[in-house]
């Protein structure tokens, strides 16, 4: 693993790993399971935990079976927590499918909207995964980073000063 981390750390300072606008409202259009489209912008009032990934990244997986404890652990609480796939067409609506039926992820997992995949979301251009964003009750992006496997106490930490 730590071999890994050299090379994508070089890249990022020779090409620029892209992050969200930090503050900016949220902009991000999903495809939920049954095919629907909506965006973030739905969720004002409650927090986000927005899990950005792809199915192919080992990282990724690991991360959605994570934050379903912390789904669970903050059930109780204004909190959304959604694993976003940049998976596109019929093989991201079935790499959907697998997270809910070969992993068991219990939390929505959507996949990216035109805006998300065109760059022009909050999210902005960079398809970097694993990736946890978070929006406020507001739909502003508070914490944005990438890489790395997420714990659940370090996630929970993140959101709990932004409960009501």
């Amino acid at each position: 693993m730590p071999a890994l981390v050299l090379p994508v750390l070089l890249g990022c300072l020779a090409e620029g790993c892209a992050t969200a606008r930090v503050g900016a409202p949220d902009s991000v259009d999903v495809v939920l399971p049954d095919g629907a489209r909506t965006t973030l912008a739905s969720l004002r009032g409650r927090v986000v935990v927005l899990d950005v990934c792809a199915s192919w990244a080992s990282a990724c997986n690991l991360n959605a079976r994570v934050l379903d404890e912390v789904a669970a652990a903050l059930a109780d609480e204004p909190v959304e927590v959604i694993t976003l796939l940049f998976d596109e067409g019929p093989l991201g609506r079935a790499a959907q499918q697998s997270y809910t039926d070969v992993l068991g992820v219990r939390h929505l997992v959507v996949l990216a909207g035109s805006r998300v995949l065109a760059g022009t979301s909050v999210l902005g251009e960079g398809r970097d995964v694993p990736r946890l964003v978070v929006l406020d009750r507001d739909g502003r992006v508070v914490v944005d980073e990438v890489g790395g496997i997420v714990s659940v106490t370090g996630v929970v930490e993140r959101v709990r000063p932004l409960l009501p």
